[in-house]
């Protein structure tokens, strides 16, 4: 034992003073080369250090996950409190893929609904266009979304596209519904008729 001391300290001094001459990183990489000659293999990482460094990178995914999330978008949106908690709702589908679920719904909603959005974007990116569009809606239009779980998938898209379709036209004093030309046109076609047929 008291041999074991005596190598073992004669070997700290040693390595003080090569580290002193030679500095630690250059010690450590020789030290590291000795090993692989010595086992025919590379020295094993600290396990230690490589779940400390996980858990690193995994609490820095969280974060940036919860800062570019739906809800806290929403969060930060100037809309009168009962929008908000109704955008507040369909934040948390988004983000449980129940509520625009895919790229594809997501590319067909800003078509059907003329949103200027980049043509590359994922579902993050596309956060702000969705739900800016979504709060210039009346509260009756985000109350139906919710209650008809309207852009779910596929065949969920019809029924609030329709009753957006409308809402934007009147908004933008756009021309008569279709139904109401095609009268007009008939009217204006039986008139015509008339005059053709008087002798």
């Amino acid at each position: 034992m008291e041999k074991l001391a005596i190598d073992q300290k004669a070997l700290a001094e040693t390595l003080r003073a090569m580290v002193h001459q030679y500095g630690i990183d250059r010690v450590e990489k020789t030290l590291f080369e000795i090993r692989k000659l010595a086992d025919g293999s590379p020295r094993r990482s600290n396990p230690s250090s490589a779940r400390s460094n996980s858990c690193g990178k995994q609490k820095v995914t969280q974060k940036r996950n919860v800062q570019n999330s739906a809800s806290v978008f929403v969060s930060k949106l100037e809309v009168s409190t009962e929008v908000k908690h109704l955008l507040s709702k369909l934040a948390k589908r988004y983000e449980k893929k129940k509520f625009l679920p895919t790229i594809g719904e997501l590319r067909n909603f800003f078509e059907i609904h003329r949103i200027d959005a980049p043509t590359k974007f994922s579902r993050v990116t596309a956060i702000p266009y969705v739900f800016r569009y979504l709060s210039n809606l009346e509260i009756h239009e985000i109350q139906s979304m919710l209650r008809t779980n309207s852009f779910s998938g596929p065949t969920q898209l019809g029924p609030i596209a329709e009753a957006i379709r409308r809402s934007s036209k009147h908004r933008m004093n756009v021309a008569p519904e279709i139904d109401e030309v095609d009268n007009l046109v008939w009217e204006n076609q039986g008139v015509e008729a008339g005059k053709l047929s008087k002798p």
